[in-house]
């Protein structure tokens, strides 16, 4: 255990919950690709590189989408939470239900 603050303990641990991913068969990724990770994991790269399909897979690891795709984990037997930042969390927490309508212009042609 670490201390953090006097009375609270806070386990710690060095294994991360993910060791590593495979993807393959799945949008652009025709051939097994695998990607270890770090404590922090930053993606980037060219336009249709596949970053949104790792996140995609990475966010619903148990999407039939990608049955050929594999999570390496550490000692635990279910895969941790992970979160992720990407087109699809955007359009679920900050996109409204009912978006603003149109605008549009009145004149003769409409005009009862």
């Amino acid at each position: 255990m670490a201390t953090l603050f006097e009375g609270i303990k806070i386990p710690f641990t060095s294994e991360l919950p993910i060791k590593s991913f495979k993807i393959e068969k799945v949008a652009s990724f025709t051939a097994p690709v695998q990607a270890s990770f770090k404590k922090f994991n930053f993606f980037y790269g060219l336009n249709g590189s596949g970053k949104t399909t790792i996140s995609k897979y990475l966010a619903n690891h148990n999407d039939p989408n990608f049955s050929d795709c594999k999570l390496n984990l550490s000692t635990s037997t279910s895969p941790p939470d992970i979160l992720v930042y990407n087109e699809d969390y955007i359009a679920r927490n900050f996109h409204t239900e009912n978006p603003q309508k149109g605008i549009f212009t009145l004149d003769e042609s409409n005009t009862a």
